[in-house]
């Protein structure tokens, strides 16, 4: 008996210690862990840089490659361009030598050579070149779909202001009115080069100017929350608005622009200075403007889910907006709660032979209106 005893003591107390033990190495420092076993020989990392356009990034030790290749709709590779050692780029334009080839549609061109180039500025639609023909003077040559459609300049450089380029290849500039450097002023210009706009203005050391569709004006931006802002319009007009208005979206062929505020997204006609309509989101805070697809503006975001859970999980989403009315058209939400992020790239919205397009980390989508307007597949 006294052995028996003697036995289950010696288990209890090693029980004990074995919990002890646990609870203590429960407490130690962690090792460190690697995602993969060392050491990583190859990595590889895909990105869309436009409809059926993509970028493939490959390393094999230290040695880099992008491999930028574009396909037909029945995924063959009509083109491809290597660009060893380097890193991937998201733009609109991929160079090739003196080439560049657009992500954006089937178009190839290669740019007059011009000396001084100052600074290179794009759009999916427009390619803009600036150069310094001489010292304080600048130029800039306008490509739209890879055909020379305007050359415009010499303008007489304000310190460190370059070009504003429009989606639809309107351009704006601050410039001095002459050698003199008297004032500062604003010139709007269209896609063919036409002036527009030439009026004296304010800037500090820094400042930009961003143009409206069609050169139908443009906002002197002085970079500060604290300066107005400021738009001279084609007719003449002048509208001061606060200085810190958030990110700028031109509605098309307008003086209409999208801003944002302390409190979410307004329209403002800059003609007028009227806020046209005010947008009313859940939580505007969480969603961005996206761009334009016809009758609607695109936001995207992430928002807290219907899903029970403290704090609530977040999935990604989109609203369309009617550009007219500011009113929620519809809303698009996943099927799946864990759905919930983007990635780590922005989304972006591209438009290519008549349909919208929806990129993100390694992959792309249609974007079908017509989903929008009956609310289905995921529209609400």
């Amino acid at each position: 008996m006294r052995h028996v005893l003697w036995l289950a003591a010696v288990v209890c107390a090693c029980v004990v210690m074995e919990r002890a033990s646990m609870a203590a190495g429960s407490r130690a420092p962690s090792r460190v862990t690697h995602d993969y076993p060392p050491v990583q020989v190859g990595a590889r990392e895909t990105v869309w840089l436009g409809p059926y356009v993509s970028a493939d990034q490959v390393r094999i030790g230290e040695h880099w490659q992008v491999a930028i290749r574009w396909f037909d709709r029945e995924g063959r590779v009509v083109r491809e361009v290597l660009q060893p050692g380097g890193v991937i780029s998201v733009s609109d334009y991929v160079e090739d030598g003196k080439v560049l080839h657009s992500v954006n549609g089937d178009w190839s061109f290669s740019p007059v050579e011009r000396e001084g180039i100052y600074g290179l500025t794009a759009t999916p639609d427009a390619y803009l070149i600036s150069y310094n023909p001489e010292e304080d003077l600048i130029c800039g040559d306008l490509y739209w779909h890879g055909r020379l459609v305007a050359t415009v300049g010499p303008f007489y450089q304000h310190i460190h202001c370059g070009f504003n380029l429009g989606a639809d290849g309107s351009m704006a500039i601050i410039a001095w009115d002459g050698p003199e450097r008297k004032a500062p002023q604003v010139i709007a210009m269209t896609r063919t080069g036409e002036v527009r706009v030439r009026a004296d203005c304010y800037v500090p050391e820094e400042g930009a100017a961003i143009v409206a569709p069609g050169a139908r004006g443009a906002i002197v931006d002085p970079m500060s929350a604290y300066l107005a802002k400021t738009f001279f319009g084609s007719d003449g007009r002048q509208v001061t608005f606060p200085g810190d208005l958030g990110r700028l979206l031109w509605l098309p062929d307008t003086t209409r622009v999208l801003v944002g505020t302390a409190f979410g997204y307004e329209v403002i006609d800059c003609r007028t200075g009227a806020i046209v309509w005010r947008l009313e989101l859940p939580h505007p805070e969480r969603v961005e403007p996206l761009g334009l697809a016809e009758e609607y503006i695109l936001f995207w975001g992430v928002e807290p889910s219907d899903s029970l859970g403290s704090p609530p999980p977040e999935v990604r989403t989109l609203y369309a907006v009617e550009t007219a009315t500011g009113q929620i058209a519809a809303q698009w939400l996943p099927g799946s709660s864990h759905a919930h992020s983007w990635g780590a790239r922005a989304l972006r919205l591209r438009q290519r032979d008549g349909k919208y397009y929806l990129l993100y980390d390694g992959a792309f989508s249609v974007l079908d209106l017509e989903d929008v307007r009956a609310k289905r597949n995921g529209w609400r």
